[in-house]
């Protein structure tokens, strides 16, 4: 991944088991000739909810407070460049697919927000790859991990769920 500075720092500030899945995605849209500008990843609460009260600058795609895939440090929200244009939230859906980046995300099991019904074309998610237990609202990961990096996320994820 050619990651700057500002991207590490979103990557970084994801859920530690997903973080690789992330890094591959980028890396692959860089393949095809994109620079890729990560502009959103972990949203505290009150982040969220600052967002959510100020609509006239997000219109309807940013979620409830609590609501949001941003919040459980599984999202991240992008815009691409190539041959001096860019790809943001306000570009028609029919030429972000044009770019097959919302293909390519869907093939590495990424949700696009593309295709939400609150249009949403910088959001990728992989809330498909996660469980809610309903009566603690903790998250289950549906995916095999090596063992060594499971146990690290798992204290990793722990520190960051009750320190920040």
């Amino acid at each position: 991944m050619g990651a700057n500075s500002v991207t590490e720092g979103h990557i970084s500030s994801l859920m530690c088991i997903v973080r690789d899945r992330f890094e591959t995605l980028i890396s692959a849209i860089e393949e095809r000739g994109y620079t890729v500008i990560v502009t959103s990843s972990y949203r505290s609460a009150a982040k969220q909810a600052e967002l959510y009260k100020d609509k006239s600058m997000h219109k309807s795609s940013i979620a409830k407070p609590g609501k949001s895939q941003h919040q459980v440090r599984i999202a991240i929200d992008i815009n691409i460049k190539k041959d001096g244009k860019q790809w943001m939230k306000a570009t028609k859906k029919q030429e972000w697919e044009s770019t097959g980046i919302p293909e390519l995300a869907k093939n590495m099991g990424f949700r696009w927000g593309g295709n939400f019904s609150k249009y949403d074309p910088v959001h990728f998610d992989l809330k498909d790859d996660f469980s809610a237990n309903k009566l603690s609202g903790e998250l289950s990961y549906n995916r095999a991990v090596p063992l060594s990096t499971g146990l690290s996320c798992l204290v990793e994820d722990f520190i960051n769920r009750f320190t920040k």
